[in-house]
This record gives structure tokens, sequence and C-alpha cells, in this order.
């Protein structure tokens, strides 16, 4: 487990967990799913500015001997085995360039995402995904602790799709929100001892039967549920996303809901982005 002094630099980072939307499946050129493929300039990271780190856990799985890297959009925007990361993007891009030009200071995420997976079963304590996930926290700030002190300042979930697809699923859908967030806070207490609890909650669009499994009623259930927990304290956050527009694929957004979703993860955050005696310590690529 890291340790740490009073006396060493602060690092804030940032953690994001869910399916493939956290993942991101924006694309940079028009494909066959009809997705818009503009990416607006401002957002074409290519690791050239190290204010913005990313965790890359090089293999996703519970043994992740991972790095701290500059973010680039077209290597390591999202987990390694799941997608050609070359071709497509999600909100994180948006996400780490609004805070790092805002104050014009380091910040460091860590992606913890896997498509297709329900919070119910995947997610669980003592499933794959959910160890999975843990081991990627772990080992990120575990680096983080040889160079300073980490500061989690906000955990992240999108996800929300796949337990549409089941009643029952979707009926525990709050409680097991609930509980996913008071695990991954004890992890985070493992290390940083006094994390604030501080979740946005992207609520999942209003589709509407996009598909016979995923019933009206399960998907109200789920929204109802993410709601609920993301007004439930001071530190918990919901993010209404009926703005959002789904590709061609009726499963992800377009490549500008992905700019809007990590802008507005931006702006519900932006009063909570003061930190004192931040100072640049994770190191630039060799």
């Amino acid at each position: 487990m890291g340790k740490y002094t009073s006396l060493i630099p602060q690092i804030p980072v940032y953690i994001e967990l869910g399916q493939s939307n956290m993942d991101g499946r924006g694309y940079y050129l028009p494909n066959p799913d009809g997705q818009n493929g503009t990416l607006p300039a401002k957002y074409n990271i290519a690791g050239t500015d190290s204010n913005m780190k990313i965790y890359w856990g090089t293999t996703w799985d519970t043994s992740p001997t991972g790095e701290w890297q500059d973010f680039n959009i077209y290597t390591n925007n999202a987990n390694p085995d799941k997608l050609a990361t070359a071709d497509v993007f999600g909100s994180t891009c948006a996400f780490l360039k609004e805070i790092a030009d805002y104050k014009s200071q380091q910040v460091a995420v860590i992606k913890a995402a896997e498509g297709g997976t329900s919070l119910a079963v995947d997610w669980a304590s003592g499933r794959t995904t959910y160890l999975t996930a843990k081991a990627w926290i772990e080992n990120a700030l575990d680096l983080v602790c040889q160079l300073g002190r980490p500061v989690v300042k906000c955990v992240t979930w999108l996800q929300g799709f796949k337990d549409c697809s089941n009643a029952i699923w979707a009926s525990n859908y709050e409680s097991n929100l609930e509980d996913l967030i008071t695990r991954v806070n004890s992890v985070i207490n493992g290390y940083v001892g006094n994390f604030n609890g501080r979740w946005v909650i992207h609520e999942s669009p209003d589709w509407t039967e996009q598909y016979a499994t995923h019933s009206d009623a399960n998907q109200q259930a789920v929204r109802a549920a993410q709601r609920a927990v993301g007004t439930s304290g001071s530190n918990l956050f919901i993010d209404n996303t009926n703005a959002i527009v789904w590709s061609g694929d009726d499963v992800h957004y377009t490549g500008q809901s992905y700019i809007d979703l990590g802008v507005e993860r931006f702006n519900l955050l932006r009063s909570f982005l003061t930190l004192s005696r931040v100072k640049n310590s994770l190191p630039p690529l060799e």
C-alpha cells in the first residue's frame, strides 16, 4: 500500500468507471454506423502536453504492470484490449483538457471501463471486471505514492445500458450502485485516508425502447436509481444526459456527444477544483 508524508507534493487524480460509453466510441472519421467523425482541434491531444496524464495498465486484468503516460487520444485513451484506440475517443479528452487549461496544472486520470458489463453481475464484489478495475486503481495510486500524495478529486460512473436488459438488475440498480460506491471509496481511502466521496453519476439517456429486451420500465427504473443515488448526498452529483445524441448503432454516442459529456463533467466539478500546494510531479515519458 502506498505511503506518503504531509510534506510531499499533492497530485490531483480523477477516476472514471463504467462500460463502453465511458471507454468511448466516438470516431475520428465517418464509419458504417453513421457517427459524426468530427473531433474539435482543441481536444485532439496527441501526447504533447505533460499536464495531462493517464494511467496505462498495459493489460486489462487483475495484475497490471502499468505506468503513467502523457494522455494521447490515439494510443492510450481507452483500455488496451477492448478496442482499437487509434480509431475512437471518449469524454476523457475534453474533461482532461478543460481541467488542465482551467488550473494550468497537471491532472491525472485513471480510466477503468469495460464494454457490455452490468452493475448487477460484472461490477459486483469478487467479479472479474470489478477486481480488474480495483487492481488498476491500486496500481495507479501505488505509482503516484512513489512521487507524491494522491488527492482523489472525483470518481465518475457512466454505465447502465446492460442492466436495462433484466428487470431484477434494473430494480436492484440503486442498492447495487450504493454498494459499488462504498467499495470503491474504501479502496481509495486505503491510499488517501480522507477521500471526500465525490462522485458524478451520468444518468442514462431516455432512449425509449430501442431494444425489445430493454423495456421502457427497466430503463426508467435504472434512470430513477441513478437520480436517487446522484442526489442523495452533498458530494454526489447527477448529470442529466437527455441531450446526448445516439450514433447509428443505437448503443453508443456520437463523437460530439462524448465531447459534450466531458465538458459537462468539468462544469459540474469546477467549483471543487481548487487544490493548494499542487506541483507537477508525475515525470514525463522517457
